[in-house]
């Protein structure tokens, strides 16, 4: 990843994540549950950000559904789990169920991330 932004707001337990600069008009915002946000260009093909609300809360619990790609059709569906299964947003989330959407939130080690 060659730079990225992290924002942690304590008091709202916002985590913030930015992988690349981008046009918002060329963005898209994907809810991946009521607590995570993933920011992609239009056709899937880049992860440029992801937001988690609860940050903190997501990091305690075992596993977290992700419920909202299920409104997806079933190509994009398997285009979004395709760049959560990889860096950069790998380092943050782990797919552990493709099928039922099941995740584990993690906190990335900031050494892995500065490669």
């Amino acid at each position: 990843m060659p730079s990225f932004e992290m924002i942690y707001d304590t008091e709202e337990d916002v985590l913030e994540v930015t992988f690349e600069d981008f046009e918002e008009t060329f963005s898209r915002t994907i809810a991946l549950n009521d607590c995570i946000l993933l920011y992609t260009d239009l056709n899937f093909q880049s992860a440029w950000g992801l937001s988690f609300y609860g940050y903190g809360t997501l990091l305690q619990v075992n596993e977290t559904v992700l419920d909202d790609l299920n409104s997806l059709s079933e190509p994009n569906r398997l285009r979004i789990l395709q760049l959560l299964a990889q860096p950069p947003v790998s380092h943050f989330l782990e797919v552990r169920d493709r099928e039922e959407g099941v995740a584990v939130i993690k906190s990335p080690n900031l050494e892995v991330l500065l490669g």
